[in-house]
């Protein structure tokens, strides 16, 4: 059982000291347990496949910027005094009187903080929204009024999708190198778990 003992501080060590440039030895015992499960091969070939995917993800929407925006003229309007609104991961969700709708105005689409303030201080608030039908729980926001007051237009907010998009190379390339990487990690950790087990008395 020493024997095996010595081999797995050693390939732990080997493995943190050569991905993560980490002393090993300077770890504590529960630091020591979280980095040996984050150097699990099948973690980090899971982690490694899907940055890949949202890699390819990017790169696809950067192909045509703006295209998640519906034509204007898809678009419904609806118009009603503000009643509830929330803000989560910088999205700003809301209600106005008279509906259940809960209204989504996108990060994305930029100026939230102007937004937020608009539908604070408004007493009427119009929208342009993409009705993707009675199951979306969400409505997206693509042209905002407050007081009939244009707020965001929808040719802001259109400009704003497509400077948003053309980030999608840049965001492919980073999390392609990242996959690409956590999955060369997890092979060479595999061949170490392996040449360890049969250096093993």
């Amino acid at each position: 059982m020493g024997g095996v003992v010595i081999d797995e501080r050693k390939r732990f060590s080997w493995i943190v000291r050569t991905f993560f440039i980490i002393d090993a030895k300077s770890l504590s015992p529960a630091q020591r347990e979280t980095v040996g499960h984050l150097t699990n091969p099948a973690y980090l070939a899971f982690f490694g496949v899907l940055l890949l995917i949202l890699a390819a993800i990017f790169w696809y929407v950067s192909r045509d910027p703006g295209s998640g925006v519906p034509p204007y003229q898809d678009l419904k309007y609806y118009s009603g005094e503000p009643e509830s609104i929330t803000q989560r991961d910088n999205n700003i969700r809301f209600r106005l009187r008279g509906n259940d709708i809960v209204f989504r105005y996108s990060s994305k689409s930029s100026k939230t903080v102007g937004v937020r303030y608009a539908i604070d201080n408004a007493t009427i608030v119009g929208v342009k929204y993409q009705d993707e039908g009675p199951k979306a729980k969400l409505k997206e926001v693509f042209e905002m009024m407050a007081d009939g007051r244009v707020v965001r237009s929808y040719q802001d907010i259109m400009e704003a999708w497509k400077k948003d998009d053309k980030l999608g190379p840049w965001l492919s390339f980073v999390a392609g190198l990242a996959g690409i990487y956590l999955l060369l990690v997890a092979y060479y950790t595999n061949l170490n778990n392996k040449f360890s087990a049969s250096e093993t008395p």
